[in-house]
C-alpha cells in the first residue's frame, strides 16, 4: 500500500473517532490592572506580581513584578500557553492564578482565584481589581473581560 494512503486512512480514522487534536493558545493567567490602596489612600511603590498557586498554597511568580504608581495603579501582563486539545474528550480543569502584593514595609499579601475550565475555555482575558490592604478579602474584582477561544 502506498504510504500516502496509509496516512490518509489514519487521518480519516482519527477524524471519525473525534480525536482530532489541534494546537491553540489560551489565556492561562489574565492581564490584571487595578489599584492598591489602604483605607482609601493609594499605596505608592507596592510590588505587584502575577503567579500560580499550587495545591499546597505556595505562590510561584509567572510575571515580572510591576510597581504601583503615585495613584496606586498598576498593570501586570498575564500569561498565554500553547496546548493541544482533543475534541473528543473535553475535560474540566481547575487552574489557580493569583496576585501577590508587597507593599513597602509590609509582608506580601496574596489574592488567589480559581478557574473552572470546561473544554477549550480560557481564563478571563483581563481582570480589573481594587485591592485594599486594610481589608480581610484584599482584592475585589470590579471588571472581568472574557476572551474568545
Amino acid at each position: 500500500m502506498p504510504r500516502a494512503f496509509i496516512h490518509l486512512m489514519l487521518l480519516v480514522a482519527f477524524t471519525m473517532a473525534g480525536c482530532v487534536p489541534y494546537p491553540h493558545t489560551y489565556q492561562r493567567i489574565p492581564n490584571v490592572t487595578g489599584s492598591v490602596v489602604e483605607r482609601g489612600v493609594p499605596v505608592v511603590g507596592a510590588e505587584v506580581c502575577l503567579g500560580e498557586i499550587s495545591e499546597d498554597g505556595s505562590f510561584t511568580p509567572t510575571s515580572t513584578p510591576v510597581m504601583t504608581s503615585a495613584d496606586g495603579s498598576f498593570a501586570a501582563e498575564g500569561k498565554r500557553r500553547m496546548r493541544l486539545y482533543v475534541l473528543a474528550a473535553p475535560a474540566d480543569s481547575f487552574e489557580k492564578w493569583a496576585v501577590r502584593i508587597k507593599a513597602p514595609g509590609r509582608d506580601p499579601v496574596v489574592y488567589a482565584r480559581r478557574n473552572l475550565r470546561a473544554g477549550p475555555v480560557s481564563a478571563p482575558e483581563s481582570v480589573k481589581v481594587c485591592c485594599d490592604l486594610a481589608e480581610v478579602d484584599v482584592c475585589k474584582v470590579i471588571e472581568e473581560k472574557n476572551g474568545k477561544w
